[in-house]
């Protein structure tokens, strides 16, 4: 026993001391990436190209429910994998049908309601909006033919 009754901690396995995060590494990931990723302009992860739109909160029934077009909204997150790795696809199947489908990009840490009024419990995810309603739902890291097989739902 260590003086005042109480007991040393334990190592953890391999006999070293456990590693504890500090708040400023929760705070980095938090906030989107480390200095050096903004400096660079990539904090973040992926930057929205010309066929794909940023979409928050207060623009989504105005572009995506009382939309001209039939739209495509994909829901993600600065700090999730999946949703990084799905982006070059989205941007290729957005690419292919500009002018007749409206591709956004949703942050839900930015504009949380969005995903919260349509179920979104996992990420990344996609829906397809025709007339306003929701025509197809799809969760996680698919290939690009699979977002088009749903995309010509729309048409």
């Amino acid at each position: 026993m260590a003086p005042g009754g109480l007991a040393p901690p334990e190592p953890a396995i391999g006999g070293r001391p456990r590693r504890q995060v500090t708040g400023d590494k929760r705070k980095r990931k938090a906030t989107g990436g480390s200095r050096r990723q903004k400096a660079a302009g990539v904090a973040g992860g992926f930057s929205v190209s010309e066929n794909v739109t940023e979409l928050k909160d207060a623009d989504f029934d105005k572009l995506v429910v009382q939309g001209a077009l039939p739209a495509v909204v994909d829901f993600w997150a600065v700090w999730c994998g999946p949703c990084k790795a799905l982006s070059p696809a989205v941007e290729q199947v957005a690419g292919e049908y500009t002018g007749k489908v409206n591709f956004f990009k949703c942050n839900i840490e930015e504009s949380p309601q969005a995903p919260s009024r349509y179920g979104i419990r996992s990420i990344p995810t996609l829906l397809f909006f025709k007339d306003g309603k929701v025509i197809d739902q799809v969760v996680g890291l698919v290939p690009a033919a699979k977002i088009q097989s749903s995309v010509k739902k729309l048409l």
